[in-house]
């Protein structure tokens, strides 16, 4: 067994030692790491000062002991360096052969990755990190100096998070050997204006182009199937999105707070829509439109529906009125189908609903009264009236059972009717 003198005693080489050791920190305290159970470390924080740095071969596997075996450093851990602004060139050594979601995301000051030519797994170009097949783009530096940048045409797959934060760029185009663009791929691209996704695209991730505020429109090819949750969230100044008739999924939170958004269309074959409303805030919106053809899904009156009107999705924000009543067919109203809405003063729903899920009335600041017209819902979610109007509150029908919960959450009042209309009584 090779031995090596330090400052502090006598350092062994690794052999295989079984013990596993957690949340380390290295003797020069720049590193956090875990030690996994066949002696390799993945480094999970760093805690430098930033500048130019590079990633260890080896760490102490017990930093404490005065004679401590030396480990290989192979893996850098999810968001390792994220946010580390003063960190400005990082070079990653041979031994690393597993990098998780980019560790260097939102590095403002990182202008460029070098990786040791004789790493198997990974690689360089012009300061961007790929695999070593260069299939996979990894992370770009977000300091990174330029505008445009062409991702190179043997690409396969835009890693998660591998543009997170890349506030210098304006333009990406990407080549149609794309076929995946992974969650919070592009994420906080705040001067990202447009985006061609090529029609070899299949999928776009969560969070895919979140907060990218710049972002005026998105033509999605007819290749990509599903559009997952969050996709487009926060991307204020969108104005235009075409859906593809290929198109199946729609994620929870898809296009929320788009506010640029003024219309949408839900394409033939969109089969599935998340749990949550893909366009909740967006304050723009004033109608959401179905194509007839659709299996699955209906409108009426700019609202969206499932195909038996039993499930009312989403409401869209800029819908004209003040007032709305939920048809008499509806017995679900989903997550966040409200959300938002700060103009609606008023909701009427009917005794066929049995479940209103979280979220559903939340952030309605201008409403200041649910009627509800039959018992109270067997399934009430969390939230479902949260930040409503300081004078919001929950009306029923005398006699009307189950608004226990309800009322020791929200105030209630009473009413009844008289002549046809219904009048409002006393507070409870």
């Amino acid at each position: 067994m090779k031995k090596f003198l330090n400052g502090i005693g006598f350092v062994l080489v690794c052999m295989g030692f079984a013990a596993t050791v957690q949340a380390q920190v290295s003797p020069d305290g720049n590193w956090e790491y875990e030690v996994d159970a066949g002696d390799t470390i993945t480094i999970t924080e760093y805690l430098g000062n930033g500048g130019n740095v590079t990633v260890p071969v080896k760490l102490p596997k017990d930093p404490t002991a005065p004679i401590s075996i030396l480990c290989p450093v192979t893996a850098i851990g999810n968001f390792a360096f994220s946010d580390c602004s003063s960190l400005t060139r990082v070079t990653i050594p041979f031994s690393v052969t597993h990098i998780e979601t980019n560790p260097f995301s939102r590095c403002t000051a990182l202008i460029a990755i070098s990786v040791d030519e004789s790493n198997v797994s990974y690689s360089n170009q012009d300061g961007v990190l790929f695999n070593k097949a260069f299939t996979e783009l990894i992370a770009y530096p977000a300091g990174k100096e330029g505008t445009d940048y062409s991702i190179p045409g043997n690409v396969g797959t835009i890693k998660g998070s591998a543009f997170s934060g890349c506030s210098r760029l304006t333009r990406v185009t990407i080549p149609t050997s794309v076929t995946c663009i992974k969650s919070s791929a592009f994420s906080y691209c705040s001067r990202l204006t447009n985006v061609t996704i090529p029609t070899s695209v299949t999928w776009l991730g969560s969070f895919a182009f979140f907060s990218c505020s710049r972002l005026t429109s998105v033509t999605i090819p007819d290749s990509v199937a599903l559009i997952d949750s969050q996709t487009f969230m926060n991307c204020i100044s969108l104005t235009r999105v075409t859906i593809p008739d290929s198109v199946m999924s729609i994620g929870s939170y898809a296009f929320r707070g788009c506010s640029g958004l003024t219309s949408v269309t839900i394409p033939e074959g969109v089969t599935s829509i998340g749990s949550w409303n893909p366009f909740a805030g967006c304050s723009s919106l004033s109608v959401i439109s179905v194509e007839a053809s659709n299996t699955a899904y209906s409108s009426e009156d700019g609202v969206l529906f499932d195909k038996a009107f039993t499930r009312l999705i989403a409401y869209p924000p800029a819908r004209a009125g003040t007032g709305y009543s939920i048809p008499g067919s509806v017995t679900s109203i989903e997550g966040a189908a409200f959300e938002d809405c700060i103009s609606l003063t008023r909701v009427t729903i009917p005794g066929s609903v049995t479940s209103i899920a979280v979220w559903a009335f939340d952030g309605c600041s201008s409403l200041t009264r649910a009627l509800f017209l039959g018992d109270a819902p067997g399934e009430f979610g969390s939230n479902v009236f949260d930040d409503c109007a300081d004078n919001f509150t929950v009306f029923h029908r005398p006699g009307k059972t189950g608004f226990e919960t309800i009322c020791s959450t929200y105030p209630c009042a009473l009413m009844t009717t008289q002549a046809g209309i219904d009048v409002l009584l006393l507070t409870e």
